[in-house]
Formats: C-alpha cells, sequence, structure tokens
C-alpha cells in the first residue's frame, strides 16, 4: 500500500523541532511514535496517541480511487499525536503552571502547521504530491497522576492529512 503517511510524520518531525527549539531550548523531546525505554522531559510524539493503557495508535487512513479509469487514489489520514508535561506538580499552581505549558506547545505545534499546511510535500517538492493539505483536528485533555511523578498533564490530537496519490 502507498501512503504518505510516513512522509508526512517526517515532515512533522523536522519542522516541529525546528520551531520548538527557540521557544523551549532542549527541554521538549519529540518522539516518532511511543517512548519504548528512558523518562522523557516535557514531550511530543508524533504517531502515537499517548494513552500507554491503549492500542498504541498510530493512524487512521482512507483511501479511495479518484475515477474509474485513472491510477490515481485519494488519500485521508489522521497521525495521531500527544503532547504531554512532565511537571512534578501535585498542587494547584504547579498544576496550573504545567497546563499552561502543554498548550503553549501545542500552540507551537498547530501554528506551525498552520503556518504551511502543505507541509513541504506538495507539488513541485521532492515528495511532489500533486495535492496536500493537513490540518489539526479536535483534541482531547487528560490530567493522569503518578504517586511518584506528580500530574502528568497530556494533550491528545491529530493531524488530518488530505491528499492524493
Amino acid at each position: 500500500m502507498s501512503t504518505h503517511a510516513p512522509a508526512t510524520m517526517r515532515a512533522l518531525d523536522s519542522r516541529w523541532r525546528a520551531a520548538l527549539t527557540p521557544v523551549y531550548g532542549p527541554t521538549v523531546d519529540v518522539f516518532l511514535g511511543p517512548l519504548v525505554t528512558g523518562d522523557p522531559d516535557d514531550a511530543v510524539f508524533i504517531g502515537y496517541d499517548g494513552d500507554p493503557e491503549g492500542a498504541f495508535a498510530m493512524t487512521q487512513h482512507t483511501q479511495n480511487w479518484r475515477t474509474l479509469g485513472t491510477r490515481a487514489r485519494d488519500e485521508e489520514f489522521d497521525v495521531y499525536c500527544c503532547i504531554l508535561t512532565m511537571s512534578g506538580s501535585t498542587d494547584g499552581p504547579g498544576v496550573l503552571d504545567a497546563i499552561d505549558r502543554l498548550y503553549g506547545i501545542y500552540d507551537v505545534c498547530a501554528n506551525t502547521v498552520h503556518a504551511d499546511p502543505g507541509l513541504g510535500l506538495g507539488p513541485g517538492s521532492a515528495h511532489n504530491a500533486p495535492a496536500f493539505k493537513a490540518s489539526i483536528r479536535g483534541f482531547s485533555t487528560f490530567i493522569p497522576t503518578e504517586p511518584d511523578r506528580g500530574a502528568i498533564p497530556r494533550v491528545q490530537f491529530s493531524v488530518h492529512v488530505e491528499t492524493r496519490i
């Protein structure tokens, strides 16, 4: 199966790293997929829905033949993403600061996609998709707590892509 999902995840990775570093320095990690080992600081996950007890969802695809007789397919997919902040806080003001930071990181990521919805993958690019448009879709926020790490505010969202293969 041919898909633009891997190129999209690579484009998000490079663009989000470039956009987050000037604002947050080295304190926000960006990962492709879930973290397998280690313990991140504040982190952005691309291709992981952020549910450590769930199915580790990466993408959801739909492809349809454009018209009969052509060899082009329309493709729509969602890349699941998650941002979490590891504040270690257990009190109200510390948790609120972590939530502010969480939404600040989200804003940087969302604004990066909105500034270039083609993610550099459209016509004339090395990837040369005939049509390419990405947008941020709905998000959910959770604040799970762990006794040894405090509150871990987390936002889950998806990057929706409409393109052609």
